[in-house]
């Protein structure tokens, strides 16, 4: 009785129909019902409000004069406001042309080399020839490349090899002794040492037919990965390459190649030793070329009786 005493006494006081204010009054009938209920006051005491657990909110309160600038305040923010947006649209074309480039770049590495399609535009013309176009294919900057990263391993196999062939066939003591048969006997019939060197002709020439054959053969599979293993032109017997079929072309008046006008101002870099030369005198741009003229007359090398007798590279 005491506790509704008490909040009628109140209510009269802070009611807002009584002019009082809202916000005590809620707190007035709060306490009231957590005093007057038994579950209202159980719910006070565990969670501190008659009510039961309250949602919790999180607010902040921002300034009156970021809310409604004036004067210099207000121009401030107007410039904050333009140079966060000026930032945000830089920050976009970059990212922009980040991605542009990515791609560009992933192109190019799948496709030719850049400097490849400018170096024939810029020598190519209306009136060039097939054998133009040909010549420049031959000696576009990733051809010169590619072929000069060949030459040099060639070059690197052969070193070994020579140095492998030294160790293998050292130079044999010279005597002036001769080597007797101890234990056998003086041929006596010539017939038989007739039949007996035919022979041992015949089965050399059969272990160089297979020889060969197993080169072939390895040289085709790519199994043929040691020096010793690879033919090479100027070292081993039979090995055809580069030098026979220039010697092949100059009867034709093939070889140096025809109507070279569109090379004739031009020179390139020889990134062996740093020096810049003509199209011939370049070892990498010389052999494009010759293995265009080759292509070009193909007809006439395959058909070549040297074909039947050795081994080509």
């Amino acid at each position: 009785a005491a506790i509704k005493s008490a909040y009628r006494a109140l209510s009269k006081i802070h009611h807002p129909d009584k002019g009082g204010d809202t916000k005590i009054f809620q707190k007035i009938n709060l306490a009231y019902k957590a005093l007057s209920d038994e579950v209202a006051r159980s719910n006070f005491e565990k969670y501190g409000h008659p009510d039961g657990p309250q949602t919790q909110t999180l607010s902040f309160a921002l300034p009156d004069w970021l809310l409604h600038p004036e004067g210099k305040v207000a121009a401030v923010l107007v410039l904050l406001y333009l140079a966060m947006f000026v930032g945000i649209a830089i920050y976009a074309i970059r990212y922009v042309q980040a991605a542009d480039n990515k791609a560009s770049k992933a192109a190019l590495d799948t496709s030719v080399s850049a400097a490849d399609p400018a170096y024939l535009a810029s020598h190519l013309s209306p009136t060039s020839t097939h054998l133009d176009v040909l010549y420049l294919i031959a000696t576009t900057p990733e051809s010169i490349s590619i072929t000069s990263k060949n030459i040099a391993k060639a070059e690197e196999l052969r070193k070994e090899k020579l140095k492998l062939l030294k160790k293998r066939n050292p130079k044999k003591k010279e005597s002036n002794e001769f080597d007797f048969d101890d234990g056998g006997e003086w041929a006596d019939d010539n017939e038989e040492d007739e039949a007996a060197k035919v022979a041992a002709e015949a089965a050399k020439k059969a272990e160089e037919e297979k020889r060969l054959a197993a080169a072939q053969l390895a040289n085709a599979t790519g199994k043929s990965n040691e020096p010793a293993n690879i033919k090479m032109e100027g070292i081993d017997d039979g090995v055809l390459g580069q030098k026979w079929v220039e010697d092949s072309l100059k009867p034709l008046k093939m070889w140096p190649p025809p109507n070279m006008n569109v090379l004739e101002k031009q020179t390139f870099l020889d990134t062996a030793d740093g020096k810049v030369k003509s199209a011939l005198d370049h070892p990498a741009v010389r052999r494009n070329l010759c293995m265009t003229m080759g292509r070009l007359n193909s007809n006439m090398l395959n058909s070549h009786p040297d074909l039947g007798e050795f081994f080509f590279i």
